[in-house]
């Protein structure tokens, strides 16, 4: 139907930018590319039609179609492909969302045992309540309502159906790369890992002593800075043999390997193949 009054709407100082727009639509031809992005926030992906094969990190090749929906972290390295045509919906959603007024998601970690959630490639379906929602939400979108506040309400609502349609390990799982006991602390760390060649450098970025960062790194990530560091770099790696033309020899010196020998046997002790053998995977 049609939107009243839609030109004040679009002159009000309240209606979205694209900056604002916490919900927005995507359509992608079959075999059309998804953009390659590193997310500058954290966002819920909801594919409403067709299906997509994504990569994120070092998640490769999953599959996800029509009635599903995957969390995409701040600074993930996202990119994809359609399968067919598709249609998405994006809706921003980070720490500073707040499930209910009892229940935020750094209160998860408190809520659950979360040494028995792990890191993995999580799809959850879309379930009627929030399918209802998203068709609703859609309509007035596609009427023309894009005011700053109609996609703030809209989301605290989303959250809400999340809390009353998920329990709480559903959420745990989807949620798992942004959560801990304090998600101001862990999002700092995202932010400035990779200008960081130590855990001495990025204590120094963030302005916090050693000593100070290794315990509270410790506490929200469960692992030292050392151990995490090197995950996260075997997790771009792989990503760069997976979704580029690099040679390896590139790789190999962007990485500060002083020799290809030692390139080859950092894959094979982490990834249990060569770089030859994942390449050929793709």
């Amino acid at each position: 139907m049609n939107l009243l009054y839609l030109n004040e709407h679009l002159q009000c100082d309240e209606y979205a930018t694209a900056e604002q727009t916490i919900f927005k639509q995507f359509h992608f031809k079959k075999g059309e590319s998804l953009p390659e992005k590193k997310m500058e926030y954290s966002a819920i992906i909801f594919i409403l039609k067709g299906e997509i094969v994504s990569h994120y990190d070092s998640f490769y090749n999953y599959r996800i179609g029509a009635g599903q929906m995957i969390f995409l972290p701040y600074t993930a390295a996202c990119s994809g492909k359609a399968l067919s045509d598709t249609t998405l919906l994006r809706c921003i959603f980070d720490k500073n969302t707040q499930i209910c007024t009892r229940f935020t998601l750094e209160n998860l970690p408190k809520l659950i045992d979360f040494s028995t959630i792990q890191h993995k490639y999580t799809v959850l379906l879309i379930r009627e309540r929030i399918m209802q929602f998203i068709d609703s939400l859609i309509l007035c979108l596609n009427d023309g309502l894009g005011c700053r506040h109609f996609h703030q309400l809209k989301q605290k609502e989303l959250a809400l159906l999340f809390r009353g349609y998920y329990n709480k390990e559903e959420l745990a799982h989807f949620f798992y790369p942004i959560l801990s006991e304090n998600m101001d602390f862990k999002e700092l760390v995202l932010a400035n890992y990779t200008y960081a060649k130590d855990m001495e450098s990025i204590a120094e970025r963030m302005n916090l002593s050693p000593t100070t960062f290794n315990r509270r790194f410790k506490k929200n990530f469960g692992e030292s800075f050392a151990q995490w560091q090197e995950k996260r770099k075997a997790d771009d790696i792989l990503r760069e043999i997976r979704m580029t033309d690099k040679t390896f020899s590139e790789i190999a010196n962007e990485y500060n390997f002083s020799s290809p020998a030692y390139f080859t046997t950092f894959c094979k002790r982490n990834f249990g193949k060569s770089p030859t053998e994942i390449r050929g995977e793709r």
